[in-house]
């Protein structure tokens, strides 16, 4: 069995801005790169395929994740909203949570990929905040759920 990487060059294509930016409620925040950043996780990347680890992995690449999945765990308006921002010239999703212009289509880009790797690991998602694994038992012949709760 190999182990799974989800991974997609789009997901460095996030920009978050100025911390300053995000942060601007707090007087002693100096603007500049926030520590989050797609170059931190790109050297990652990087580090893996220079240690010749990155060929040991087994890449699994993402597809977006539907409104109908992201309103699984977020309230649909919510959804919506950060749609019409992300389409128009960005905002914010939340108190220091910038979103630029474009960045709905990486987050869900993202959300897709924690669902494929959840999927792949036997999980599937059932309800709100929630996620089931359901496996067959050979003497009831019927379904078990159990339900993992996520904090979302």
């Amino acid at each position: 069995m190999m182990t799974g990487l989800v991974w997609d060059e789009r997901y460095m294509w996030y920009e978050f801005g100025s911390c300053a930016n995000a942060l601007s409620s707090h007087e002693f925040i100096q603007p500049g790169t926030p520590i989050e950043s797609p170059e931190s996780k790109r050297r990652i990347i990087n580090l893996l395929s220079s240690l010749g680890l990155l060929d040991q992995l087994k890449l699994i690449t993402p597809d977006a994740a539907s409104e109908q999945e992201l309103s699984l765990v977020h309230d649909p308006d919510y959804v919506a909203e950060v749609k019409r921002l992300s389409d128009g010239v960005g905002g914010f999703a939340g108190p220091g949570a910038p979103l630029p212009k474009g960045g709905y289509a990486i987050a869900a880009l993202a959300a897709g990929g924690w669902c494929e790797n959840s999927n792949r690991a036997g999980f599937q998602w059932c309800c709100k905040q929630c996620i089931c694994t359901c496996q067959a038992t050979r003497t009831s012949r019927r379904t078990q759920t159990r339900h993992v709760t996520l904090r979302v």
